[in-house]
């Protein structure tokens, strides 16, 4: 072991040391084990040296080093002390009151050094070999001894440590002239477990290309390796690409021609002959770029004159004095916040609350990368500092929305530089390694069309009712599509200026009030929009496409449906039947022809019973001075009883005679039950009126056609459906056309309310989307509190989808489908449905049905048949009284002629 002791200036401290595991900087110097791993030296360090490898060679070396270190450290600190102890044993005790460690020693010791200082909470400072994960940065500070040109492999494990590349698995494909030792080299830094990685990539596929005899082979090769790859998810189209730069327009024409190249993937290139190309120039790289594409490049940056040069300093020295001078600053302004700390507070209260071993270690740790890595490190000289001259970049592309506009707006195509590799600190980001994929558009202005139809889009103005500024209007695109725009934009991350397109003054003037406009299938959406899509001049059309009507158009595409619209057939609400003759409702003509029959036929039966009867000639011989009933005298005073005992206002006595009492008896069982009946089914009539025949399909209305007459919305998609139907084995539903009905006939937007009102007039009907005829029904009711209208649904069980348009050829289609998909799922466009599209009113069948039911009142307008009829009895018994008073006056006269003998 060898010792070392750098002091400083003495100190004001404390009486005694703190409370806590490790004295405090003001009582005692900082102590540092240095720990050399003999034979990684030898082989990094010393056979730089000399090429002697003795052991005389070995400590003189190492003295070096160490007096080295203590000479920077005697040079940077000014008021602090710091105690070096040098181990050539691995296994030294760290278990001392020390610091730090520095170790000089290969990736697997200095991994099991980094677990035994973090155990005794030292600040660990690492020198290690190639091809070594680095260690965590909150705890230590790793440095790789790197040669120029052997760096690639170590370029990927601090790739992933990085945390910016969060790819699980990748498809790589390497160019053979690298050969395949450094490839190997590069999968393993893929593949092996890397601690504190969040992500460990498991490639799921290599291939390898090369350069041919000529281009044109070149590109079919490359083009047959990228055509066999397996069916990929999106999830899986990450690919990683290590060639030449000569192969890079070759791969990029291939992939670009079997559609790899879009906005859901991801290519790094790594291009390490960049320095013999183009050294520090790499704007050939820009045409290589297309619209939508997320690409970036990471190519070695080292001048090759550099690497040649001695003033390329990257050894194991020249890292520690580096690593000490940080130190010795660190360990001055954690020896000064502990005496400030210290003069703020009482001593007791020091060493109660003093700073313990743990949060002294980290912020020497942060001091030390603050001295190190700080902002503008990353731009001097290159050779002003070890390892500065061996330099890798990474450029990412930036060509979201670039091409989105007129040709004389497009923006041309970016490689920004987002990172740097260099020994050391490893990779330094200012931004992720594939922009949009984090960022989407990256806050880009985009233009969409769209034009004025509500309750699809529409510009909503508001004033402000402000003191400072009354009066002042501002407006904003609203409505169903202007949702999903508006979150659309919210996580691709841009923002959109609209260009509207002017409509009619018809139409206009038809929606002027957008909470109350209504939608129709015969609307036509602007053909100046289409053209724009066509041209490229929008990013999308923030319109609601009707995707059956334009399917046939090669020149636009469509995004997922946002909505689904059917058909519904409107006609006017049945009117109640007359109630005239509601009590004879409950019973049928025959039902109640028989109850007739049956009265006229038991009376004249009671009668002959009652009277054929030897019973009634014993009674009338017992008791003949008895008064017998007159009521069973007759026939007809027989049926009147019968009568009566059904209106249960007569016929109490019973007759004498057993035959007769049966008779009667069982009609009043027949009178119970037909009372009952009668009863309940009247109050079932009185609740629930009878109403005409409803027209709710289009088979309803074919079958009433001579009542009817009915329009279609022109030049839609149920329109074309209709004329291209085949009739054969089924109604033949063309008869619903103008050209083979002559009560069919057209609307248009402009026309769609004037049928509206020929429908409330009654025998008229209209076809129509059921949410345009529901916010029809809707307003109506609105306006006048009167449900004018019933709604049928599903005709023909036609569908047609709303849908946004984008050009045919725009690479953010998936994305934006993506986008719907996921507000479909998280229930937003449900909600905004619900929000402008009426679902359920108030003169939706069931809840007016149930209202009438629950708030029934019997009123005159169905009592008014039984009016009719105590007139009628009224009548009858004037009728009937005038007729006995002329009989009566006739008996009269006619015994006034007789001539009567005169009898004492």
């Amino acid at each position: 072991m060898i010792s070392n002791i750098i002091s400083g200036q003495p100190t004001a401290a404390p009486s005694s040391g703190s409370f806590n595991d490790f004295p405090s900087l003001m009582t005692v110097n900082a102590t540092m084990a240095i720990v050399v791993e003999k034979t990684f030296y030898e082989r990094k360090v010393l056979a730089k040296e000399t090429r002697v490898t003795t052991r005389e060679a070995y400590e003189k070396s190492v003295a070096s080093f160490a007096s080295a270190v203590t000479k920077i450290a005697r040079e940077r600190m000014n008021i602090s002390g710091l105690s070096i102890d040098v181990f050539h044993d691995i296994e030294a005790n760290l278990a001392r009151d020390y610091t730090i460690l520095l170790s000089i020693a290969s990736c697997s010791t200095t991994w099991n050094l980094f677990h035994r200082a973090k155990a005794e909470k030292l600040v660990h400072l690492a020198i290690n070999d190639l091809d070594c994960p680095r260690l965590p940065i909150d705890e230590s500070v790793s440095i790789p001894l790197v040669d120029p040109g052997d760096e690639l492999p170590q370029v990927f494990y601090d790739l992933r440590i990085s945390k910016k590349l969060k790819w699980s698995r990748a498809i790589i494909i390497y160019d053979d002239a690298f050969g395949s030792d450094i490839i190997g080299r590069v999968i393993k830094a893929f593949s092996q477990e890397v601690p504190d990685a969040t992500i460990n990539l498991a490639s799921n596929s290599l291939f390898s290309i090369r350069r041919e005899s000529s281009d044109t082979i070149t590109k079919r090769k490359i083009k047959q390796v990228l055509a066999t790859l397996p069916p990929r998810q999106s999830i899986d189209d990450r690919f990683l690409i290590i060639s030449s730069h000569e192969m890079i327009p070759h791969i990029v024409e291939a992939a670009r021609s079997l559609r790899m190249l879009h906005p859901e993937n991801q290519w790094l290139f790594v291009v390490p002959d960049i320095p013999n190309y183009s050294y520090g120039n790499i704007s050939f790289l820009i045409d290589y770029l297309n619209e939508g594409e997320n690409i970036a490049f990471l190519y070695n940056d080292t001048s090759p004159s550099l690497q040649q040069n001695s003033s390329c300093r990257n050894g194991a020295v020249c890292h520690a004095r580096e690593l000490i001078g940080a130190l010795g600053i660190a360990l001055e302004k954690a020896l000064m916040k502990e005496i400030d700390f210290y003069d703020r507070v009482t001593e007791e209260e020091y060493e109660a609350t003093g700073l313990n071993k743990l949060v002294r270690s980290k912020n020497i740790i942060t001091y030390m990368r603050d001295e190190l890595y700080n902002n503008t490190k990353l731009y001097k000289d290159r050779g002003s500092t070890c390892g500065r001259c061996i330099r890798w970049v990474i450029a990412s592309a930036l060509t979201w929305g670039n091409e989105i506009g007129p040709a004389n707006d497009n923006e041309p195509h970016k490689l920004e530089q987002t990172g740097v590799w260099t020994p050391d600190p490893g990779f330094e980001f200012t931004d992720h390694l594939f922009p949009h994929a984090i960022h989407g558009f990256l806050g880009k202005t985009l233009s969409i069309a769209t034009y004025h139809n509500p309750p699809w889009q529409f510009l909503m103005t508001k004033t402000k009712d402000d003191e400072n500024l009354p009066g002042v209007t501002s407006s904003k695109w609203s409505g169903l599509i202007f949702d999903v725009v508006e979150e659309l934009a919210n996580k691709l991350n841009f923002t959109f200026k609209t260009i509207v397109v002017d409509v009619s003054p018809e139409i206009i003037a038809r929606k002027s009030d957008p909470m109350k406009a209504s939608v129709s299938a015969a609307e036509r959406i602007p053909d100046a929009i289409t053209e724009l899509i066509r041209a490229k001049h929008v990013f999308l059309a923030a319109c609601a496409y009707t995707v059956e009507n334009h399917s046939k158009d090669q020149t636009i595409n469509f995004t997922q449906p946002i909505t689904t619209q059917t058909y519904g057939l409107l006609v006017a609400k049945p009117k109640p039947l007359s109630r005239a003759l509601l009590f004879t409702s409950p019973y049928s003509n025959e039902a109640w022809a028989c109850l007739a029959s049956a009265i006229i036929i038991v009376g004249p039966i009671l009668y002959a019973v009652h009277t054929f009867s030897p019973r009634r000639a014993d009674d009338e011989i017992e008791n003949s001075h008895s008064v017998m009933l007159l009521g069973l005298g007759s026939p007809s005073r027989c049926v009147w009883y019968i009568y009566g005992a059904l209106l249960q206002q007569g016929g109490m006595h019973l007759p004498k005679t057993d035959g007769a009492r049966l008779i009667v008896g069982t009609w009043w069982l027949v009178v119970m039950i037909i009372v009952a009946t009668y009863s309940g089914s009247l109050v079932a009539f009185l609740t629930f009126p009878r109403m005409e025949a409803t027209v709710e399909t289009v088979d309803d209305l074919l079958e009433r056609r001579a009542e009817f007459t009915w329009t279609l919305p022109t030049g839609s998609f149920i329109e074309d459906f209709l004329t291209t139907s085949n009739s054969e084995g089924r109604i033949d539903y063309r008869q619903l056309l103008q050209e083979y009905e002559p009560n069919a006939g057209k609307h248009n937007t402009v026309t769609y309310d004037n049928n509206i009102e020929k429908v409330k007039e009654g025998n008229h009907a209209m076809i129509d989307w059921i949410t345009s005829l529901k916010i029809s029904s809707r307003n109506e009711q609105l306006n006048t509190g009167t449900c004018y209208f019933s709604l049928g649904t599903n005709v023909l069980l036609l569908e047609e989808s709303i849908s946004m348009a984008l050009p045919r050829d725009s690479p953010y289609l998936n994305i934006i489908n993506t986008q719907i998909k996921r507000m479909f799922e998280a229930g937003l466009i449900d909600k905004w449905i619900e929000r402008w599209m009426p679902v359920k009113d108030q003169c939706s069948t069931s809840g007016a049905a149930n209202r009438e039911t629950d708030n029934h009142k019997v009123n005159l307008h169905d009592m008014q048949g039984i009016f009719f009829i105590l007139f009628l009895g009224y009548i009858i018994g004037t009728v009937f009284l005038g007729w006995e008073f002329w009989k009566y006056q006739r008996k009269i006269m006619k015994e006034r002629k007789l001539i009567r003998p005169f009898l004492e």
